[in-house]
């Protein structure tokens, strides 16, 4: 993730919160025995992310085709619209799998971070919290991606409406690429406006919820190891850490993972104002740094937190995301 990125917080910080100087090395950190094992699981599963997200850039989706069976139908436009469906829906239910492998790389990447002394644990096994970094950068340009996308949601509601119609004809041979049931599954999936997040944020939840009653400050723990990564990622932007567009998107994306994550694990959430999370600095520098990743960064603020909405948070924010 380019050069070494360090936070260094003391009074008078931006962000109000005090750490003592923790340095990631996050282009060069290698697994220690202890974490090689699970590093090695989710590796396996990170290498296909950039796969998966270049797929989803290029899905063009079959509009036109789906217009012309609804405006004229019949066997022939019925048929042709379908056809071009399926190489298109078998994507969608690649993308839709791979959000559960992400679904179950993670809680070994939170319990190896969040077992004990956090800090501790983010300095010596730097290349499982470089893995967290890695699938909350895939996460939110994932959903980037899929929101300008609006062909997804078409193409997926024209299959579900036609599959009861068009199993009959399909051939034995050729087995249908999503079933009803996991159709139905998909369709939550995709309707959701960030549906990446929303998937480790649930898990992460879920994670805390079933590790609960061993670790009853698991809650917290989690809560600390968010909100450093968090400030790791805003004082690699802010402080002039990294330079390059790519690695000022990078760093503001895991920044905003990291908030969201956070705002529904803390009970009193990323809005509050007493936490590791200073949500404000954090939309000003998204506002002077971002470019062209503003509005989806703001965006993943707006509708995929959980206490926005609160009272208790501040009208000053409120008003700088404008809700």
């Amino acid at each position: 993730m380019g050069a070494l990125l360090s936070v260094l917080l003391s009074k008078g910080d931006d962000t109000g919160v005090n750490f003592n100087d923790l340095q990631i090395d996050f282009e060069n950190a290698k697994p220690t025995p202890a974490e090689q094992a699970n590093y090695d699981e989710v590796n396996d599963v990170l290498r296909e992310a950039p796969q998966i997200l270049a797929l989803l850039q290029r899905y063009e989706g079959n509009s036109d085709l789906i217009r012309k069976a609804i405006s004229n139908p019949g066997p022939a436009t019925e048929n042709e619209a379908w056809k071009s469906l399926l190489p298109a829906v078998t994507k969608l239910r690649d993308f839709y799998e791979f959000s559960g492998k992400i679904e179950g790389s993670l809680p070994k990447v939170l319990g190896l971070l969040c077992a004990g002394d956090v800090e501790d644990n983010l300095r010596h096994h730097q290349a499982t919290a470089r893995q967290l970094v890695d699938i909350l950068h895939f996460a939110t340009r994932f959903d980037d991606i899929k929101m300008s996308k609006p062909a997804i949601q078409n193409d997926f509601s024209y299959y579900r409406r036609s599959l009861s119609k068009m199993k009959m004809n399909q051939s034995p041979t050729q087995p249908l690429p999503v079933t009803d049931e996991l159709a139905s599954r998909m369709s939550l999936f995709y309707a959701h406006s960030g549906p990446m997040l929303k998937t480790i944020t649930d898990c992460t939840t879920h994670f805390v919820t079933v590790n609960q009653s061993a670790t009853p400050n698991l809650s917290q723990l989690v809560s600390s190891c968010l909100g450093i990564m968090s400030l790791v990622s805003y004082n690699a932007v802010a402080k002039d850490r990294v330079s390059s567009p790519e690695m000022v998107a990078y760093c503001l994306r895991v920044c905003i993972g990291c908030s969201v994550l956070y705002d529904h694990i803390d009970k009193d959430g990323a809005f509050a104002k007493v936490g590791l999370i200073n949500i404000r600095a954090q939309i000003k520098l998204i506002q002077e740094r971002a470019g062209d990743e503003r509005e989806n960064l703001l965006n993943a603020l707006r509708y995929t937190t959980k206490h926005l909405g609160d009272d208790s948070t501040p009208k000053s924010v409120k008003l700088m995301l404008g809700v």
